[in-house]
This record gives structure tokens, sequence and C-alpha cells, in this order.
């Protein structure tokens, strides 16, 4: 009983390992990745970390005055929700295939 006990723990070991080392290498992948969202001639680019990494904007938008604040939001909004939906989908990549991999 011991020794399946043992064995149990250690299966669980081996699969937590390879699911940290698949979340790390998807980490890394996604923090090398950039996401741009654009709005009305402002772009922001984020990171995978959503860290802003760059910001264009263009001579229209920057003759809008007060607008230009809520477009520069807007613009790293959609970036970033561009950026989630991307960890997202590959997190569910990275489950779906480590979890059918141990059936």
């Amino acid at each position: 009983v011991t020794q399946d006990t043992w064995g149990d723990t250690i299966t669980a070991l081996r699969e937590w390992e390879s699911l940290t080392a698949r979340t790390d290498a998807l980490k890394s992948t996604l923090s090398e990745s950039t996401f741009e969202g654009s709005v009305d001639g402002v772009t922001v680019t984020v990171d995978g970390r959503q860290r802003t990494v760059d910001l264009k904007i263009s001579d229209a938008a920057a003759s809008k005055g007060s607008k230009l604040g809520t477009l520069i939001k807007e613009a790293h909004s959609d970036a970033v929700d561009r950026s989630l939906e991307a960890m997202t989908e590959n997190l569910q990549e990275l489950y779906a295939s480590h979890f059918s991999a141990k059936k």
C-alpha cells in the first residue's frame, strides 16, 4: 500500500513538473509577443504581459485635443483585450493537450 501511494506521488510530481515547464514556455512565448489596438489614429502596442511597448499617434488624432486621452485608453484597452484573448486561447490549448495526454 505504501508503494502504491509513493508511485502516485511520483507520477503527480512528474505531471506537475511537465505542466510547469509548459506554462513557463507559454509565459516566455507571450512575453515575446506583441498585440496592437487601434482607435481613430491611435495605436497602442502591448506585450503578452499587457505592458505598453509602443504608442503611435497620427497627426489627425493629435489634433483631437482633450479626446486624445480617451483614444489612447481605448486603443490600450483593445490591445490588452487581444493579448488576453491570445493568452486564454493558449492556456486552453496547453491544458487540453496536457490532460488529454494523461488519459
